[in-house]
């Protein structure tokens, strides 16, 4: 699958109404190969290509929150 076919089928499953936006605004942004490496497209591919919608939300629907703790 192509990057601009795995962007279309995410886009096509909001649309759907089986993926939140903001899961799909957060996972096309770990798409970038530069700044990623392969096995993080990968995974991403292979839950797309599943139709794993339920666990992409649970993944990407927000950006984690963390700190230093001190």
């Amino acid at each position: 699958m192509t990057p601009d076919q795995l962007r279309r089928r995410i886009e096509d499953a909001v649309g759907a109404g089986r993926l939140l936006a903001a899961s799909r605004d957060h996972c096309l942004s770990w798409l970038d190969p530069t700044l990623f490496e392969p096995w993080v497209l990968a995974a991403i591919h292979e839950l797309v290509e599943g139709e794993h919608w339920a666990e992409i939300d649970d993944r990407f629907y927000r950006a984690l929150a963390f700190g230093t703790g001190g």
